[in-house]
């Protein structure tokens, strides 16, 4: 297994380090820690109709080059250091679509990256490489976050589809005792009424969707219960992302694992993404799955 580690140097990825240290699976693999820069296209366009432009250019292509390089190899480095089997690279062109790149090429099953913590007016106008992965990455995608516990625990959103199963599988696959503890949250439906209708009539409704997202969270429970050392059920009621969230807060989860499908560029405009919301505003690291 290939897994794929962005970073810049910066404080963010020393958290997806950080994270792949405690992430079981990594043991075992081969990480590829990649670090982006310009391309010279780029620096050419920005420093036109000078003399020396063509050098300058050049130049500035150079520096950037080196500077990923020196990114890349002091992380992998790090991680060599901790006894995982790392190699490094530099590659050339904006952060997220280079590591899309990288990863098919690679055939990597899993990126991991740092988040910065972008305030929604930051990410909405100059986006965001953790939020462009969680949207376009064919394979699964961590936004790490710090955590200061040595082994991770680990909340799993379950909802009986094959996006929220993969998830569930991928956590279990980590093995015995990976976890200090798992919580299976499955959200209840929030009912829209009608204006004027009395709730009373939707009581069945209501015990009928409880007794699901019930069923559903313990099945996930008796799988996780292999996995970590304490498990726990939570069923709460209303907007997925914010109570997926809420739960998170909760728990003092390190890390919420949830499916994910990749939607068009207009239906995320129009409807947003749980996934995408969840990345955005949870307190601790989140791994999208793909299914």
């Amino acid at each position: 297994m290939k897994i794929l580690l962005g970073t810049d140097g910066s404080e963010a990825c020393l958290s997806a380090e950080a994270f792949l240290l405690r992430w079981p699976a990594a043991r075992s693999a081969e990480v590829i820690v990649a670090s982006a820069f310009a391309g010279l296209t780029y620096f050419a366009t920005m420093i036109p109709g000078l003399p020396s432009s063509v050098d300058l250019a050049q130049e500035a292509f150079d520096s950037g080059r080196k500077g990923a390089s020196a990114n890349a190899e002091a992380a992998r480095d790090r991680l060599q250091a901790a006894g995982l089997n790392a190699r490094s690279v530099a590659i050339e062109g904006s952060a997220a679509e280079a590591l899309l790149d990288l990863a098919e090429a690679e055939g990597a099953k899993l990126i991991v990256v740092g988040s910065r913590g972008e305030s929604d007016l930051e990410a909405l106008l100059l986006g965001s490489v953790a939020r462009r992965l969680v949207s376009h990455s064919p394979v699964s995608v961590v936004v790490a976050r710090p955590s200061v516990a040595e082994k991770l625990s680990v909340l799993v959103a379950a909802d009986g589809t094959p996006g929220s199963a993969a998830a569930l599988d991928l956590v279990v696959a980590q093995g015995a005792g990976a976890f200090a503890k798992a919580v299976a949250v499955t959200v209840e439906p929030l009912a829209m009424l009608p204006p004027g209708v009395d709730p009373k009539v939707f009581e069945d409704v209501y015990r009928s969707d409880h007794a699901q997202a019930l069923t559903i969270a313990e099945a996930a429970t008796a799988r996780l219960a292999a996995c970590a050392g304490e498990v726990a059920v939570d069923t709460p009621l209303g907007r997925p992302a914010h109570e997926l969230v809420a739960a998170a807060r909760r728990h003092s989860s390190d890390l919420l694992a949830m499916g994910a499908t990749r939607h068009g560029a207009v239906e995320r405009f129009l409807l947003g993404s749980v996934a995408g919301e969840v990345a955005a505003d949870a307190p601790c690291s989140v791994l999208i799955v793909r299914a």
